[in-house]
């Protein structure tokens, strides 16, 4: 993942801080996130094939990228084998995808959306030969106050803990980008997830309450019988 230095003053914070795990009850001032994040942002690796040096008094979390990374080698590995029907599941925030077997629906996955109330309606996507990512409140732990949502993300340009989305899926041939683009659009605004469609390989599904409140006009959703 030394290869995604770009995004790093974005991700910064959300890689090497789970601030919010010590503050389920009770939301952290900014000035304690400013100073996680000054810590965060003053932390360097240096990578290369067998060893990762941290300098610094920041901390790694592998859990928004480590399920990514492997998706990335297993997908490796089936181009280099030319195995091209497989599916596997990461704990079911990271997915990739090849052909469905036996000419199943044409090749193609359905992949359940998560709903967090069993009233809203149930969604699936049809899909194959990609990786998907999935961020959401519902996994974690949230805090809801004042009509904002604080969760387990932080903004690593705010330092904040405050979230935009209940939920964020991202869709896109690396697995590692989609893993760490679904956290990033947890933090971002519907207009900074266009932005980031417009620079990378990314398609975005954007949920709040259940709700769709933004879809990238590739995507298409099925809900039950329905498609929309």
């Amino acid at each position: 993942w030394g290869n995604y230095e770009t995004i790093n003053q974005w991700y910064v914070s959300v890689c090497y801080f789970w601030c919010i795990k010590k503050a389920y009850y009770k939301v952290k001032t900014n000035e304690y996130y400013s100073d996680l994040n000054k810590k965060a942002l003053a932390t360097f690796t240096e990578i290369n094939e067998t060893q990762v040096k941290l300098a610094g008094e920041g901390k790694i979390d592998l859990g928004g990228i480590a399920k990514g990374y492997l998706l990335a080698k297993f997908k490796l590995f089936f181009l280099e084998n030319k195995i091209s029907n497989y599916i596997v599941d990461a704990g079911s925030s990271s997915i990739l995808l090849g052909e469905a077997p036996l000419d199943h629906n044409n090749g193609l996955y359905s992949v359940g959306i998560y709903r967090n109330n069993q009233s809203s309606p149930s969604r699936y996507l049809q899909l194959k030969n990609t990786a998907i990512g999935t961020s959401s409140i519902y996994e974690q732990k949230y805090l809801k106050v004042d009509d904002k949502t604080y969760s387990h993300c932080i903004n690593g340009k705010t330092g904040s803990a405050e979230v935009k989305n209940d939920m964020v899926v991202a869709i896109g041939e690396d697995p590692i980008m989609c893993d760490v683009y679904s956290t990033v659009g947890m933090v971002s605004t519907i207009d900074e997830i266009k932005n980031i469609e417009l620079t990378k390989p990314l398609k975005f599904l954007v949920f709040s309450n259940d709700q769709i409140t933004y879809k990238n006009p590739d995507i298409q959703v099925y809900e039950r019988w329905k498609i929309f």
